[in-house]
């Protein structure tokens, strides 16, 4: 893979970084030797990648998707400090845990799902277009990947959760359905030349931690995936490389799911 998916010296913007699918894909970026962007929500989030943080090739910056005057001020500068930016992937994520929105406190809470898994990912995609169609080619173009969920193309099947305050909430679906529209519009925009975007829909790739073992069915999951089990952080490595590098430089306004078969069902 590393000979054949060349990701060596490019600028990657990563957000989500500390959760458990981005942590492991951090590992395997700096691996590859990519320069790494990371917009992290805070210090705590810092904690989480602690082993990572000092690399000389890390660029951390701290901005909470829901708080637009922060995201604002680290976009800035970004744009300031690099000369170009290779690829972006949106991997933060957020959900309200709200079933609906029943009142005004409940609806600004649902709106959070939106800030992290849409406006926050447009917003870091308008801001920094140029350094994204910086020196790239028709035949070397800027990737940027949407991680998404089949929660965006299906609606959850609640007989799966032990407890219906436990069900995917509305919010979420809502918003990555948001997100893979989004990833369909600017593949098309003409005003983004030479900059590709796709998405990744993602399936059952949980921690099998306490609160899942505490919310979720475990057999009546592994029933709805064809393949029998449930996916690892290592699963979407190849998928993420090669929408990155140039051996995918036809791919663009495209949806890659990995899902263990569950939505060709």
């Amino acid at each position: 893979m590393n000979a054949f998916l060349n990701l060596n010296n490019k600028t990657i913007l990563l957000t989500g970084a500390s959760g458990f699918i981005g942590k492991n894909l951090l590992g395997h970026l700096i691996n590859q030797k990519c320069k790494l962007i990371l917009i992290l929500r805070n210090k705590e989030s810092l904690r989480k990648i602690k082993s990572f943080s000092s690399h000389k090739r890390v660029f951390i910056f701290f901005a909470d998707l829901n708080i637009e005057k922060e995201l604002d001020k680290i976009l800035s500068e970004i744009k300031n400090e690099f000369l170009s930016i290779d690829g972006i992937i949106n991997l933060a994520s957020d959900n309200s845990g709200l079933g609906s929105a029943k009142n005004k406190d409940e609806f600004n809470k649902f709106t959070n799902a939106f800030n992290n898994n849409l406006f926050g990912p447009i917003k870091i995609v308008l801001t920094l277009k140029k350094l994204l169609q910086k020196n790239k080619t028709l035949y070397n173009c800027a990737s940027v990947i949407n991680v998404s969920s089949i929660y965006g193309n299906l609606s959850p099947d609640q007989n799966i959760y032990k407890n219906s305050k436990f069900v995917n909430p509305i919010d979420y679906g809502c918003s990555k359905a948001s997100q893979i529209h989004m990833s369909k519009y600017f593949a098309n925009d003409q005003s983004f030349k030479n900059v590709r975007f796709n998405n990744i829909i993602l399936g059952p790739i949980p921690n099998q931690n306490k609160n899942f073992n505490k919310q979720i069915f475990r057999e009546k999951l592994l029933k709805k995936i064809p393949l029998g089990r449930f996916g690892r952080p290592d699963d979407i490595i190849g998928v993420v490389f090669l929408l990155l590098s140039s051996e995918s430089s036809f791919i663009t306004g495209s949806s890659i799911t990995i899902d263990g078969g569950w939505s060709s069902s």
